[in-house]
């Protein structure tokens, strides 16, 4: 009777003018099914105009806010958190009102059959549901149902240790994070999340970056209130990106920026389709509560379908363009299937994103780093490339510190994703206000070209370098760079001293290698000169004028040097 009652039900209900379609692989599993089996599915429904609207929502629009338009920086910076705020806020509210017109029929369907949802979707207006197999069908042509598709799962892979004997900070030297660091570029400010096995919260080296509270850490199987890693790939590749130096080596290329984590994958390995895009959209929105700003900046995903290894899959493009039209970078490993070409893996070849290979200390390209060229984004695969062998990372603690040991030396484009997601992080932090499109384009025009000429689709744009990446980013291509230090003209604190570090200790503007007059009667003579003794002995690092970090004999010339000149010229002072 119950059965009869349904099928009237549904004939009854409003169907679909566009009927319905099965996506690849649910019709097989139904039909290997028997008719009251129970199949994971996830229902996508047709949009309607708030989706053309919320379309035109874009953070990068942001740039006409203008500096100039305010009276001081934290003024503009206020004014721009504000506007993005309100920004993603009309995004997220009008996805979720689209969502809720789209789905309310089949919700009152689902009510019926007595069906719970499992996912609200609304990032991608779809439903992830259990539902018998002899119905799946029916339920394709009901109202605003764009087409069903089977809630697929995808395991990780391509994590292993390596057996590298190289330098356990060489990978942070070659992307120039140290450089960056030395500056006071540490991701302070910056939040980084990570789409993973999870993160051992509780160890050493993470424990302290670790955002905290209930929107810091998002479980979509409901297992583990608090951050978990049951498989410690999660841990590995947080510790590249923020990991401390409790080892005695530094492990992390921004450890000052804090992290956020959704566990996709289960400590068995594997990741349900559904709760990969519950992951995406509990980034937008971490607390559940629109009006608050509290997504993070970047999202790292060391992980990739391994369903299509050489043609596009285009399952989590929506997700992806939502995150990036809020202004979050996304970055993915490029994957472990080569050295033959288009050995590729979505999503890292979607053009919304950056894609990242691997590279070892002599910057030759692992044997095992995925090559293009891309189905999807008909661009060069990878994007870039980063240290990913021999790498030294962070891993499980077992909550008992440093006493296990808790470290490891990884290699797999798995490692070399965060590499790129971090040093974004340091960009980020040094220019707040610059779009990720703009610090895209920064990385890509100052990456060290490997191998032949030009792009390919084996090293991308080439070999990743944070300190050059901020030079474009601050500076357009093409300046001047009149002391040859690195740092062009218009932005270069000493024009005619090369100062690499742009050390500034009294933070006037001028570089302590151009700076020299310390009673700052804009003259070097005989006045600074107890001025100078008195620095000196007691180490004060405004007398640090080779940028050597500590102050010695070796500053005396270069004080003797500057004597009778006036400070500068720097492109920070008028």
């Amino acid at each position: 009777m119950r059965l009869l009652f349904i099928i009237v039900f549904l004939f009854a209900s409003p169907v679909n003018c566009l009927a319905g379609y099965l996506g690849g692989g649910l019709q097989e599993k139904i039909n290997s099914s028997n008719a009251g089996d129970e199949i994971p599915v996830i229902v996508y429904f047709r949009s309607n105009a708030a989706r053309s609207v919320n379309g035109n929502i874009n953070v990068d629009n942001l740039k006409s806010i203008k500096r100039s338009d305010f009276r001081d920086r934290k003024a503009f910076k206020r004014a721009y958190k504000e506007a993005r705020k309100m920004m993603r806020k009309q995004r997220i509210e009008a996805m979720k009102s689209e969502a809720d017109f789209s789905n309310k029929q089949f919700r009152r369907i689902l009510r019926t059959l007595k069906k719970k949802v499992d996912h609200d979707l609304w990032l991608i207006n779809g439903l992830a549901v259990k539902l018998p197999a002899y119905l799946i069908t029916t339920l394709s042509n009901q109202a605003r149902v764009d087409h069903i598709d089977l809630d697929r799962v995808i395991k990780l892979s391509g994590h292993s240790v390596s057996t590298s004997t190289s330098p356990p900070t060489w990978n942070l030297d070659a992307v120039k994070s140290s450089l960056l660091n030395a500056q006071g570029y540490s991701g302070e400010g910056i939040v980084i999340a990570s789409m993973d096995t999870g993160v051992d919260y509780l160890h050493p080296d993470l424990a302290a970056s670790w955002r905290g509270g209930s929107n810091s850490w998002f479980d979509p199987y409901a297992v583990y209130t608090v951050p978990h890693d049951g498989v410690g790939h999660g841990t590995q590749v947080m510790g590249v990106m923020v990991g401390g130096d409790a080892s005695g080596n530094k492990l992390g290329v921004a450890p000052g920026a804090h992290w956020i984590a959704v566990k996709i994958f289960t400590d068995n390995e594997s990741a349900t389709v559904s709760a990969i895009h519950s992951g995406f959209q509990w980034l937008l929105d971490p607390d559940g509560n629109p009006g608050t700003d509290d997504a993070p900046d970047i999202v790292n995903n060391s992980w990739g379908s391994t369903t299509s290894p050489t043609t596009c899959d285009p399952e989590f493009h929506a997700d992806i363009d939502a995150l990036k039209q809020a202004g979050i970078e996304v970055v993915f490993a490029a994957g472990n299937g080569g050295p033959f070409e288009k050995t590729l893996y979505s999503p890292a070849d979607y053009a919304q994103v950056v894609s990242v290979g691997s590279v070892d200390e002599f910057m030759t390209v692992a044997n095992t780093s995925s090559r293009g060229a891309s189905d999807c984004s008909n661009g060069f695969y990878p994007n870039l490339v980063a240290p990913g062998v021999g790498i030294y990372t962070s891993d499980l603690s077992q909550g008992l510190g440093t006493l296990l040991n808790p470290f490891i030396t990884v290699e797999g484009t798995s490692f070399a994703a965060p590499h790129l997601t971090a040093t974004i992080a340091l960009l980020k932090g040094a220019v707040p206000t610059a779009t990720h499109t703009e610090i895209r384009n920064a990385l890509y025009a100052s990456a060290t070209d490997l191998g032949s000429p030009g792009p390919d689709n084996i090293t991308g744009y080439g070999m990743l370098d944070g300190y050059k990446a901020l030079l474009k980013l601050r500076c357009p291509a093409g300046t001047t760079d009149t002391d040859g230090d690195g740092w062009y003209d218009a932005c270069d604190n000493c024009i005619a001293s090369p100062n690499k570090l742009q050390a500034d200790a009294d933070a006037d503007g001028y570089g302590n290698a151009c700076d020299a007059d310390l009673n700052n009667d804009n003259i070097v003579n005989t006045g600074d000169i107890p001025l100078f003794f008195d620095a000196f002995v007691i180490g004060d690092l405004t007398v640090d004028f080779n940028e050597d970090g500590i102050v010695n004999t070796q500053d005396i010339p270069d004080f003797a040097r500057l004597f009778f000149d006036v400070p500068g010229p720097s492109a920070l002072v008028p």
